[in-house]
């Protein structure tokens, strides 16, 4: 998992827009996702492209531009033959009714052109908390009948699977409301870039790192 920062400083450093400072950082998530799913032994890809707080807390005028940058690249995404032919399944996961009606219509485009794939998995968080999705699945749960436990939450989570390992960029050292369950046993790794500065080298460094770590679950 990625949980990316560092754009609006990006801009400020090179002296650019922050529309495209956004442009260059969904330029930068697309390329990463298709080197990580292609040449590293990773099965599911989860990527935090746009936190619930995020919309909260900023105007239209800040949001749009991130929105726009986001839906072209789902939109991009549902016409690159290589999701399909590396069978890839593109999985939003978030508050999606949050979300401008032609972003949620990108992300059912992509969505639909790859559901038929299920060798690997790409989960982009869009209008995500991890705080509401734990609320949500315990409500679910209770009213399904079922038995509220750490195991049920997270299977009702809408990240149901642990995550292995987490790289936060910009030197920032938060999990940002994520996938907090899933989050229970990481392994973290910082990279002082700011996202749109990345490339497939530190990404590279990152999974090296941690295939070299030892795991030990909190034993």
């Amino acid at each position: 998992m990625i949980i990316p920062d560092g754009d609006r400083r990006y801009a400020k450093k090179y002296c650019i827009t922050i529309a495209k400072a956004y442009e260059k950082a969904a330029e930068t998530a697309y390329n990463l996702v298709k080197w990580v799913l292609a040449n590293h032994n990773v099965k599911e890809y989860t990527f935090f492209s746009l936190s619930y707080a995020n919309i909260r807390g900023r105007s239209s005028k800040e949001l749009d531009p991130i929105y726009r940058a986001q839906a072209n690249a789902f939109l991009r995404a549902s016409e690159d033959p290589f999701f399909n032919e590396a069978g890839i399944r593109i999985q939003a996961r978030g508050m999606k009714e949050f979300l401008p009606d032609y972003y949620r219509d990108a992300i059912k485009v992509a969505e639909k052109a790859t559901e038929k794939n299920s060798s690997k998995f790409f989960n982009p968080l869009v209008a995500y908390s991890g705080e509401i999705d734990i609320s949500r699945a315990v409500e679910k749960i209770i009213k399904n009948k079922g038995e509220i436990t750490p195991e049920n939450i997270l299977k009702n989570c809408m990240i149901p699977n642990p995550v292995d390992f987490l790289i936060r960029t910009a030197n920032e050292r938060r999990i940002s409301d994520g996938p907090l369950l899933a989050l229970k046993y990481t392994e973290f790794y910082f990279i002082d870039k700011l996202f749109p500065e990345l490339n497939k080298a530190y990404i590279d460094k990152a999974l090296q790192e941690y295939e070299n770590r030892k795991r030990t679950y909190g034993m």
